[in-house]
């Protein structure tokens, strides 16, 4: 079991990290790879990514086919500053194994100090639908939209 990791100064414009991870998981071996660059275009502007494969396999166990395993994990990452009340996050997430791409979209406007207004969008998408039977797969798994003001009190 082991693991290997390379990161990128964050001084620089464009950062981020590698890793790769080797080991035993119960009964069974897996191997892990991530990447998650970050791309700081300007100071309003931050871009992200990341890349995970999580390959498991379990060699006692006589029909490999259903007991190998290889997870695919890929985020999307946005931030932007409109000036310095108002800013907007965007995160996106594909995963094969809940066949799901997730969005959350939040917007912050900052009154002053300690009073905030956000605006939160998430949804769930499946990236497989199933229209051999009479009911199917709905298109979205989850759709929520919050607007949530915090005001936090100094004694």
């Amino acid at each position: 079991s082991g693991n290997l990791r390379y990161t990128a100064p964050e001084s620089s414009k464009l950062q981020g990290q590698l890793s790769i991870e080797a080991g035993g998981i119960y009964d069974g071996d897996r191997v892990a790879v991530n990447f998650e660059p970050v791309y700081n275009v300007n100071t309003k502007l931050e871009l992200g990514a990341a890349y995970t494969i999580n390959a498991l396999r379990f060699p006692n166990i006589e029909n490999r086919n259903k007991t190998d395993f290889v997870a695919h994990l890929g985020q999307l990452k946005a931030k932007y500053a409109f000036n310095k009340k108002m800013s907007a996050n965007t995160f996106v997430q594909y995963s094969n194994v809940a066949a799901l791409v997730g969005a959350n979209v939040r917007f912050r406007y900052n009154f002053r100090e300690g009073r905030d207004l956000w605006i939160v969008l998430n949804e769930q998408v499946y990236t497989e639908r199933n229209y051999q039977y009479a009911s199917y797969t709905p298109l979205s798994q989850a759709r929520t939209i919050l607007v949530k003001y915090t005001h936090t009190f100094i004694f």
